[in-house]
């Protein structure tokens, strides 16, 4: 399950910012979207936006 959005934006943060600051910036953006789908009063957890948030979690 690939997001091509996801994949975008880590590539392109990887070339501004090197490697290390894509992997943090990954890391931060999944533990962002986890929290998103597990938050009730987010919308990330809603029926419309949790499966978008969980591929773009699992894309990382």
């Amino acid at each position: 399950m690939i997001n091509q959005a996801e994949t975008e934006r880590l590539r392109f943060v990887e070339e501004r910012d090197g490697k290390d600051e894509a992997l943090a910036f990954a890391k931060q953006t999944m533990a962002i979207y986890r929290q998103a789908v597990l938050n009730k009063n987010h919308f990330g957890s809603t029926r419309t936006y949790r499966q978008r948030f969980i591929e773009g979690y699992l894309s990382f």
